[in-house]
């Protein structure tokens, strides 16, 4: 796990782009954010980058902050942040072919909360990075089942969309919401996808989701 906020260890991989630290994050000033990142081993299959952030919006004068993440150079993933939350992507191990991870985040909307009178802070902020983690990408193997619940094992596989797993539920908290499967070889027949979901109604108002 790398560490934001005090008493963390981000600072040993920081390179440009960031604010002090504070209590439990670090803010991202000006429009890049750079870390690099050296691997002992490169694992066996793809890597799953997983960051704990919230965005700087300006009072909600700033829609969202669109984050171009890149690995090497390589855009990996574009995560429109409007929330706190975990962002994950995915990438082939390949990218660390020199064994180490150049990491960039552009944040081309950041902003400076004297921008918007809301203080005497002229820091360009995009976003406050909490926590990085890289893991290894989990293989689903047909036929298991994955739990949405607290716990369970849908963390692995859920990519956006999604809310932090309750004791019974993992809502979903986008129009879209995406869970990424990697199988170890192309099924040879069709596939059949069972769901147990539990629809949130409103009397009146929502009297079913489509």
């Amino acid at each position: 796990v790398i560490a934001f906020g005090f008493g963390g260890n981000a600072r040993h991989w920081k390179k440009r782009g960031w604010s002090v630290i504070e209590e439990d994050f670090t803010w991202t000033v000006g429009q890049s954010a750079t870390l690099r990142i050296p691997f002992e081993e490169l694992p066996e299959g793809n890597l799953i980058l997983s960051a704990n952030v919230f965005p700087f919006l300006g009072a909600g004068k700033i829609k969202m902050q669109e984050v171009n993440v890149y690995i090497n150079d390589i855009r990996v993933a574009v995560w429109p942040v409007t929330a706190a939350g975990e962002f994950r992507t995915s990438f082939p191990r390949t990218y660390l072919s020199q064994g180490y991870a150049n990491v960039r985040f552009d944040i081309p909307n950041c902003a400076a909360p004297l921008d918007f009178m809301i203080s005497l802070d002229d820091r360009k902020l995009g976003l406050a990075f909490q926590r990085i983690v890289f893991t290894e990408e989990k293989i689903y193997k047909l036929g298991s089942e994955i739990d949405f619940t607290r716990g369970g094992n849908a963390s692995d596989f859920v990519l956006k969309g999604w809310s932090s797993p309750e004791d019974h539920v993992r809502w979903t908290c986008k129009r879209n919401a995406i869970i990424v499967l990697p199988l170890e070889a192309p099924p040879k027949k069709p596939l059949v996808l069972q769901a147990h979901l539990e629809p949130l109604l409103v009397p009146g108002h929502i009297e079913a989701q489509n």
